[in-house]
């Protein structure tokens, strides 16, 4: 039972950083900012 909660969070960390560099991608694409959210996305998506 243990490995399935470690694994779920896992699950959970790598989906979060995942949702979070396509967000940084569309504010930055909003906001004007395209290279500093490309270049954002490019750090959390090496995690």
């Amino acid at each position: 039972m243990k490995i399935v909660i470690i694994i779920l969070v896992l699950n959970l960390v790598i989906n979060l950083i995942a949702t979070f560099s396509f967000a940084a991608r569309i504010a930055g694409i909003r906001t004007g900012k395209i290279a500093l959210a490309f270049s954002l996305f490019n750090i959390l998506n090496v995690f």
